[in-house]
């Protein structure tokens, strides 16, 4: 059967910020809070979808699935060629001249690096 629509909310939000790096940036006592208020987000946001949409007013009947079968045409495979050489594309091309090695400082405290961090982007 699998999982509610809500669990799978509730996993999407609160996935990406289990980051470590976003755990270590922050320091424990904000970290803690973070993860908190993301956990209760998430559970609040899957339970309150799973109250507005049960699983049987989003099941389709048998008959409309058998319906909907078709095999796939050539340009479903021509598409998916194209999309292959667009994502293989730029692992197989040689770093940019513009960006250099070792160029980040990682020199001062763990605040000024944040402050360098946020001017950068």
């Amino acid at each position: 059967m699998g999982a509610s629509p809500g669990a799978a909310l509730a996993f999407l939000i609160a996935g990406p910020a289990t980051l470590a790096v976003t755990w270590k940036r922050m320091g424990a006592r904000a970290g803690i809070t973070y993860l908190a208020s993301v956990i209760i987000v998430a559970v609040a946001a899957g339970l309150a979808l799973d109250a507005a949409f049960t699983l049987e007013s989003l099941r389709l009947p048998a008959a409309a699935l058998r319906a909907h079968e078709h095999p796939a045409a050539w340009w479903h495979h021509a598409a998916a060629a194209v999309l292959l050489v667009l994502l293989v594309r730029p692992l197989l091309q040689r770093p940019s001249p513009l960006v250099r090695k070792g160029s980040r400082k990682h020199k001062g405290t763990k605040a000024q690096r944040l402050e360098e961090d946020i001017r950068d982007a």
